[in-house]
């Protein structure tokens, strides 16, 4: 672990539930990443290729870290890297730009550049998309309403051509 002057715990930008602390620091790179031995209230999701996960890190195999209550991206656990970056295997890479730190003790929190912005554009869009799609299922469901209609309305007038020709027969 390294060792550090500051308490402080990290929170995530979005809706600030903490998902560490400078107890399970194990580096920390400027403003570029935190790297964790442990993280809180957050959950792993499907693995990202051979790329970063984080800008600016180190190409390998990893599985995203998003907030377990807002679901915002955090960061990644690697699970494959270069050797130059073995660090960061097996240890919670946390993006200083999705989560905020406050130092322990002190009277202010002092917010770093969330993504909000970035995730309501994201969901704007792909509420936009969900539209368009409930707008074409909704035309396919009017139109096949329209052709039972018309094969219920054509059946009807058979059902009724039928006893038609039986009442004159």
């Amino acid at each position: 672990m390294q060792e550090t002057q500051e308490k402080f715990v990290l929170q995530c930008s979005r809706c600030r539930s903490i998902v560490g602390d400078s107890g399970s620091l194990v580096k920390i790179s400027g403003a570029s990443f935190y790297v964790l031995n442990q993280s809180y209230n957050v959950m792993l999701t499907g693995t990202v290729g051979r790329n970063s996960a984080l800008k600016g890190l180190a190409e390998g195999t990893a599985q995203s870290v998003i907030c377990a209550k807002c679901k915002s991206s955090l960061g990644a656990v690697y699970t494959a890297t270069p050797p130059q970056f073995d660090f960061l295997r097996q240890n919670w890479t946390l993006d200083p730009h999705r989560v905020s730190k406050f130092v322990v003790g002190s009277p202010n929190i002092t917010l770093q550049p969330n993504i909000e912005v970035y995730d309501t554009a994201h969901e704007i869009m792909s509420l936009k998309a969900d539209l368009l799609l409930i707008k074409q299922m909704k035309f396919w469901l009017t139109e096949a309403v329209r052709k039972v209609n018309v094969l219920e309305e054509q059946n009807l007038l058979q059902r009724l051509e039928n006893l038609e020709n039986q009442n004159t027969d």
